[in-house]
């Protein structure tokens, strides 16, 4: 038996089971955690229990809340091309790919024709410490030092999870 080296289709593969995981961060799906732990004792996990979505919305015409969707699909496929540039050891492209995540936020607020000071103190918060942790981000990739990027990368998706468990548009589908 021969082996033969790792095909591109091999690293996509592993760039795509990341993509799940990064998915279930920022929707703020379940305790992960805690499922891994029922299941690695043989347990149940106790039933889902839902809420009320307390989070705050936000309005937006029509046009404006699909031009929101669209943005928030870029964002979410820009962090699924940093987990796959720093999968496959191309830190240049992670680099680059972070660097144009930290200009999304403004890229949004142009497209929705919206004001940062137009919305909510704590949207505007929220949008700063993203700006932040998304610089600290690119920052940290030349160093090549997973050590350092991955909490990095930890404060990119606890920046999107905050905002999105704080915020929704207004008569958007959950």
């Amino acid at each position: 038996m021969t082996m033969r080296p790792r095909s591109a289709w091999g690293r996509m593969t592993g760039m795509w089971l990341l993509t799940p995981i990064v998915a279930a961060v920022l929707a703020g799906c379940g305790d992960g955690l805690g499922d891994v732990r029922h299941y690695e004792r043989g347990e149940t996990p106790p039933p889902l229990v839902l809420v009320p979505d307390t989070r705050q919305p936000v309005e937006l015409e029509a046009a404006a809340a699909q031009e929101h969707r669209d943005v928030m699909l870029q964002h979410l496929e820009t962090l699924d091309q940093i987990v796959g540039a720093l999968a496959e050891g191309n830190f240049m492209l992670a680099q680059m790919q972070a660097q144009a995540h930290a200009s999304f936020f403004a890229r949004r607020m142009r497209t929705v024709m919206k004001r940062l000071e137009d919305y909510p103190p704590n949207f505007q918060a929220l949008a700063l410490d993203h700006q932040s942790a998304t610089d600290a981000l690119a920052a940290s990739i030349p160093s090549k030092d997973f050590g350092r990027i991955v909490p990095a990368l930890d404060g990119v998706l606890k920046a999107c999870t905050a905002c999105h468990r704080a915020f929704r548009v207004r008569n958007e589908a959950r």
